[in-house]
């Protein structure tokens, strides 16, 4: 079976962490699309489970990976 990519915006943030934490657990392969200001505090553990991309990255990660699913959780707050 070929394993999923999922392309996760905000995975930085509340929300984000915690689902890039579960889509781990269940063996996805995930890439975070970030800001360049965001704090990765939240996902450090993570660092060498995920692909990080800053948002001015977009076209270098659609050219690099196809992801299968997009998963939108960024915000402004």
């Amino acid at each position: 079976m070929v394993q999923k990519i999922i392309l996760l915006s905000g995975g930085t943030g509340f929300l984000g962490s915690n689902l890039l934490e579960k889509l781990i657990e269940q063996h996805y392969k995930v890439l975070v699309v970030k800001r360049s200001t965001s704090n990765i505090h939240r996902i450090s553990h993570l660092r060498d489970k995920v692909i990080l991309f800053d948002f001015e990255d977009l076209d270098m990660l659609f050219e690099e990976y196809r992801p299968n699913i997009v998963i939108h959780t960024a915000c402004s707050y």
